[in-house]
């Protein structure tokens, strides 16, 4: 049983609209700052944990949340290495077209991405077979099935009416326990509390519930857009000036204030409101 506990599909996908702005605000930042200060590809390939902790501390996250950041950025072809001697982690021209395209639209190459994004970021930072750190970026995130059972644990969730949570992460992970008992391996519970980290860090889980923007994405991937369109807050064209020299955006600023914004100021902190 998975002990369902009610939020309002309403509540849910307005919690899921706040993440995704979040994640795109990381992802914009990532790209940013690797294009002023590329960090090094390691000789083993990947990113060193020093870089990647640079990359937390500015995007404003925990170290997993970045890994998961950075993995999403090269998978999707935003970031990539380069191709010369020191090889380097910088944007791509493909970045050039995502940061020009509305908030739906990136947001779905993100979750598309995601969702068969061959890699555990949460593997990031524990030990492998021989005793080494897994970096980010580095062949030892690699797992061919892991689109698989991220779908797994993301159906079972869309089996619960919009708008329904699982009990617990516990819970969630004994029903699947139960219903493949051989599938999994040793990782099997843990990457149930990844899945759901992730998709929630993303947007395509909130609260516990599958988002209507990630019922999209199992469902009907070409409705993904429309899905976070009608999620997310209305577009404000104001700020509030305060006495300090700061702004305040009480909202999702309307794309061109944004830009001038990102022109005239620095994001101090982020959240439902922005302040500059």
């Amino acid at each position: 049983d998975l002990a369902p506990r009610e939020r309002g599909a309403d509540v849910v996908d307005g919690t899921a609209a706040d993440a995704a702005l979040r994640l795109l605000r990381q992802v914009e930042t990532l790209i940013g700052f690797w294009g002023d200060a590329p960090p090094p590809v390691l000789r083993s390939g990947g990113l060193g944990v020093r870089e990647l902790r640079r990359a937390a501390r500015e995007i404003g996250a925990e170290d997993s949340a970045a890994a998961l950041v950075v993995e999403l950025a090269v998978a999707a072809d935003l970031v990539g290495a380069s191709e010369n001697t020191a090889s380097e982690w910088v944007p791509t021209t493909a970045a050039d077209g995502w940061l020009a395209g509305g908030p739906e639209v990136r947001w779905a190459l993100l979750a598309r991405t995601w969702l068969d994004l061959p890699r555990l970021p949460g593997l990031v930072g524990r030990r492998d077979d021989a005793g080494r750190a897994v970096a980010a970026l580095s062949d030892g995130v690699r797992r061919p099935l892991a689109g698989r059972d991220r779908r797994r644990i993301l159906d079972a969730l869309a089996e619960l009416p919009p708008g329904t949570a699982a009990g617990s992460v516990a819970a969630l992970a004994d029903v699947l326990a139960w219903r493949a008992p051989r599938r999994g391996g040793r990782l099997r519970d843990e990457v149930v509390a990844w899945t759901l980290g992730e998709a929630t860090t993303i947007g395509v889980v909130a609260l516990d519930a599958l988002s209507g923007p990630g019922r999209a994405l199992l469902t009907a991937p070409d409705t993904i857009p429309a899905a976070m369109r009608a999620a997310l807050p209305p577009p404000v064209e104001h700020v509030l000036l305060q006495a300090d020299l700061t702004a305040v955006a009480p909202g999702r600023l309307d794309p061109e204030l944004a830009r001038e914004l990102d022109l005239l100021a620095d994001v101090e902190s982020a959240g439902g409101a922005t302040v500059y």
